[in-house]
C-alpha cells in the first residue's frame, strides 16, 4: 500500500473577493508506503520511491476541471511530498504511483489521469500500479485532515523454473489472457476500482542468452483485470531461440488471477520429460494452489 497523510490549513487569499469573502485551503500531502503483510507478518513503513518510482497526481471539481495537477520522478526532491491551494468546495483527488522503467527523470512517463474513473500509463508495459481515488470538502476557515491509501491494483505472474536455460536460449516470452485481443494503446483503468477499461493481452520479452546453464527466478509480468477483481486466464510462456523458433513451450489454461495476488508458476521448464511439470500456486494474499 501507499499511504498519503493530507493536511490543509486555512488562510486568506491574496486574490481574495470582497463580495464573497472567499478563502484557500493549503493542502499538504505526505506520501510513505505500507508494505502490505503477504504471510501474516507485521506491515511496515517506507518511503515512497521504496515501492513506486513515478507518482501522478490530480485534483477535480465537481464538473471535471482539473484544479491542480503534479507528476513526480523518484528522482525529485522531495518526492512524495505535495503542496498546493483549493478554494472552499468539493473535490475529487486521485493518486497513481508505479514503477518504470529506466529514461526520463522528469515525471512526463507517469500515468496520464484523464477523469477520475480513467487513467493510463505511458507504456505498453503494465508496471505494478498503485491507486485511490478521494472524496474531499474544503471549508474555508477550517483545517482539514484525511488519509489517502493508494493500494496495488495489477495482479502478476512470476515463472520460475529447476531446470537449466539450454545454450540456444534467446527470448523468454510471458503471454498473459491469450484469448483476448493483441495489445493495443498502452493499458488503461479505473483508478477507483483498479478494473482495466479494455479487454486485452500482456506480453513482455526478456533477452536470456546470457543466463545459459542457470534457472529462471521470478520472471514477473504484471496485468490489470477488467471484470472482477478476481478471474481466470489462459497463459502462454514460450522459449525462442535466435531465429524466433520455439524451443520449449508451456500453454496454461484457466490460471486464476487475482487483483494484488502474484501467481506463481514453477516446474521444469526446458524439459518436462525428466520429470514434474509446471506447477500454479500464489502470494500476495491467502494462499491457494492449482497444478498442470
Amino acid at each position: 500500500m501507499l499511504a498519503i497523510a493530507c493536511i490543509a490549513t486555512c488562510s486568506c487569499s491574496k486574490e481574495q473577493s470582497s463580495a464573497d469573502n472567499q478563502q484557500v485551503s493549503n493542502i499538504q500531502l505526505s506520501i510513505s508506503t505500507l508494505d502490505i503483510s503477504y504471510g501474516g507478518s507485521t506491515p511496515t513503513r517506507a518511503s515512497a520511491s521504496d515501492a513506486v518510482s513515478r507518482l501522478a497526481f490530480k485534483v477535480f471539481d465537481p464538473e471535471g476541471n482539473v484544479a491542480y495537477q503534479l507528476s513526480q520522478h523518484k528522482s525529485a526532491e522531495g518526492f512524495g511530498s505535495i503542496g498546493f491551494e483549493l478554494a472552499p468546495g468539493e473535490y475529487t483527488f486521485v493518486a497513481i504511483g508505479h514503477k518504470g522503467a529506466s529514461g526520463t527523470t522528469d515525471g512526463s512517463d507517469a500515468a496520464n489521469i484523464i477523469t477520475p474513473a480513467f487513467a493510463q500509463l505511458s507504456t505498453p508495459v503494465a508496471y505494478e500500479t498503485f491507486s485511490r481515488t478521494m472524496a474531499v470538502t474544503v471549508e474555508p476557515g477550517k483545517d482539514f485532515q484525511a488519509d489517502m491509501t493508494l493500494n496495488r491494483i495489477v495482479t502478476a505472474f512470476v515463472l520460475n523454473t529447476e531446470d537449466n536455460i539450454p545454450d540456444n536460449a534467446k527470448t523468454l516470452r510471458i503471454t498473459l489472457n491469450t484469448g483476448a485481443g493483441a495489445a493495443g494503446d498502452n493499458p488503461s483503468f479505473n483508478p477507483a476500482d483498479g478494473l482495466a477499461t479494455l479487454e486485452r493481452q500482456y506480453t513482455r520479452d526478456w533477452d536470456i542468452s546470457s543466463l545459459t546453464g542457470q534457472t529462471i527466478n521470478e520472471l514477473t509480468i504484471n496485468a490489470f483485470l477488467t471484470t472482477s477483481s478476481e478471474t481466470t486466464m489462459d497463459v502462454l510462456a514460450e522459449v525462442l531461440d535466435a531465429d524466433g523458433n520455439a524451443i520449449a513451450t508451456h500453454a496454461l489454461a484457466d490460471v486464476p488471477f487475482k487483483i494484488n495476488r502474484q501467481t506463481v508458476a514453477s516446474g521444469m521448464f526446458f524439459n518436462a520429460s525428466a520429470g514434474g511439470t509446471l506447477q500454479i500456486d500464489t502470494d500476495w494474499e491467502a494462499d491457494y494452489s492449482l497444478s498442470y
